[in-house]
């Protein structure tokens, strides 16, 4: 089985080191080829901040945001600064790990809808100028 082939409930009771095991295992089974990021944004009463971790490149990145941000804007940033950072990597196929599905959801939204935050359109731009060569 793969991670996708367990139940919710397996899931939810498992240690988060089994859930990772089986993530990593699912992300190297079915996409071999790409180098991950994982991100995270954090936001708590007195601080805020974001950070990225690409493992196969060692590389690690932190930013302190305004105490007054959100968590979408610290998820925003992490996703910007690591678009930022792989701009400047040879090519290479990337995926972005994050645990933000209102980032994600903001990223596949119509933008004639519901305008999204102007950290959406940046991003877009950064995946767009990516996809087409900086």
């Amino acid at each position: 089985k793969n991670f996708l082939g367990h139940s919710i409930d397996f899931l939810k009771a498992s240690s988060s080191n089994i859930v990772n095991g089986l993530f990593q295992d699912f992300i190297h089974n079915t996409l071999p080829l790409f180098i991950l990021i994982y991100t995270d944004g954090s936001v708590s009463p007195i601080s805020a901040g974001y950070s990225f971790f690409i493992p196969e490149l060692c590389i690690s990145f932190t930013n302190n945001l305004p105490p007054t941000a959100s968590s979408y804007t610290a998820e925003y940033f992490t996703i910007i600064e690591s678009l930022q950072l792989i701009s400047t990597l040879q090519p290479n196929k990337f995926l972005i790990a994050t645990n933000s599905l209102f980032c994600l959801q903001s990223l596949s939204s119509n933008i004639f809808i519901s305008p999204p935050n102007p950290l959406i359109f940046l991003i877009r731009n950064l995946l767009f100028s990516r996809n087409h060569g900086f």
